[in-house]
This record gives structure tokens, C-alpha cells and sequence, in this order.
């Protein structure tokens, strides 16, 4: 039986928002101590710092627990969860956010989310990037969920070759040379719901197949951006 794709996407926000039982927690910290070790405790009380060393540590069904403060760029290369199992990076929920600042150290790309799948972002904020707040590049089944991107440079969200999409429940607030969220480059299956973007020079949410870029592992190149649902966001001044 083939499923209703609207009724995939759906249950796939919802499962994200849920943490795994089983999970391990790894609290990280600007001030924390480096994962060195090949057991690392990176508890609450004594947390690590965010860096390649424990994302490399990484497996399904980890959390990352970033507590408040600024943080600088960072990339999250060939990591993979799974549809039961997302590796999940969850900012505070109350009080002083986890701020990752392009100001730092001069990125074009704040977050970049690189040849990775199962990822969710939850909670953090960026700000200060020359390009994109966050990248999700040549990456699959990635959730950005519940951040604030403000005062990044072209976009606050980029996408570039990367299937089942989903941005919800953010607010994206230029003023950028472009815009809110741009999928690009024939990325399949995207949920762009319950967003609230305002102050871009260009669209909000934009999307383009570019057929010219071509294809990539997983993504046809077909020029076509299929199969979209842009729901309940909140659009204005762009």
C-alpha cells in the first residue's frame, strides 16, 4: 500500500519532535572541556565543548544538549541517524538561547549541515552569517525546528540537493540581500510549515530546481522540486 505522502511528512515532523528513549546525552558548552577521551561523559554538570571530536563520537539516537552562550560556526559532516533514531542538536527551551555567531570567526555559512541525513536542529539561534544562517548541503531527512535565524547576510536558510526537507515552527527575520528559506536544486519532499519570516529583500520561501546544477547521491537533477507543502506560515514585509 502505497501512504499518502502528506501523511509521511506529517508523521515525520511529529517523530522528530519526540525525543528517543534510549539516547545518549551529550551536553556541550562555549566553556566546556574537549572530548578527547574515547569515552566522554559530557554531562550537565560537566559539559564538552562542540566540536568535530564528539560529533565524530556520534550514533543514532544521540542528543546533543547545547546550553546558553555563543558558539561559532560549525559544520556536521557525514553523520547519519535513522528514521527511528535522528541525531538531534536541542538548544534551551527557556531563558538565554545557544547563539552561534557568524561574527566569530567570519563564515560564509553559519551551520552547515554536509552529506548527512537524520539531523534536527531544535532551539538554537544564528545570526551574523556573510551567506546562509544554516546550509543543509547534499543532506537528507533534516529537520530545522524552532530557531530563530536573524541578520544573516543572503539567506536564512539554504538548501542545495537535499530530499525530505523540513522547516517548521521558525522565525527568520532579515533584513538579507535574499531570502527566508531557498530550496534549491531538484530536493524532493519539503514541509516549509508554521514559519514566521519577515524583512527580505527577495521571497520569503523560494523555490528552484536548477537544472542546471545537476544531480547528486540521491537527488535525480531533474530540475523539479516535487512533492511541497508550505502550510500555516506567517509572511510579511518581504
Amino acid at each position: 500500500m502505497k501512504w499518502p505522502s502528506s501523511l509521511f511528512f506529517g508523521f515525520f515532523v511529529i517523530y522528530n519532535s519526540i525525543a528517543n528513549a534510549d539516547s545518549r546525552n551529550f551536553w556541550v558548552s562555549p566553556l566546556g572541556n574537549q572530548c578527547n577521551k574515547t569515552q566522554c561523559l559530557c554531562t550537565e554538570l560537566y559539559p564538552c565543548t562542540l566540536d568535530n571530536q564528539l560529533i565524530n563520537k556520534l550514533v543514532p539516537g544521540d542528543s546533543v544538549k547545547l546550553k546558553s552562550g555563543t558558539y561559532p560556526s560549525f559544520t556536521i559532516d557525514n553523520l547519519n541517524g535513522n528514521l527511528e533514531k535522528p541525531i538531534r542538536f536541542i538548544g534551551p527551551s527557556q531563558g538565554l538561547p545557544a547563539h552561534f555567531s557568524g561574527k566569530i570567526d567570519s563564515t560564509r555559512d553559519v551551520i552547515e549541515i554536509k552529506q548527512s541525513s537524520y539531523i534536527t536542529l531544535e532551539n538554537l539561534k544564528v545570526s551574523g552569517a556573510l551567506r546562509a544562517g544554516i546550509r543543509v548541503n547534499n543532506s537528507h531527512f533534516v529537520t530545522i525546528n524552532n530557531n530563530e535565524l536573524v541578520e544573516n547576510g543572503v539567506w536564512g536558510i539554504f538548501t542545495n540537493h537535499a530530499n525530505n526537507f523540513t522547516a517548521a515552527f521558525n522565525k527568520i527575520v532579515g533584513p538579507a540581500k535574499e531570502h527566508g528559506i531557498y530550496q534549491s536544486n531538484s530536493g524532493d519532499n519539503v514541509i516549509i510549515t508554521g514559519n514566521y519570516i519577515v524583512n527580505f529583500n527577495g521571497c520569503a520561501v523560494h523555490f528552484n530546481g536548477d537544472l542546471s546544477m545537476g544531480g547528486a547521491p540521491e537527488v535525480a537533477g531533474d530540475g523539479i522540486i516535487s512533492n511541497i507543502i508550505v502550510s500555516n506560515n506567517f509572511l510579511a514585509g518581504n
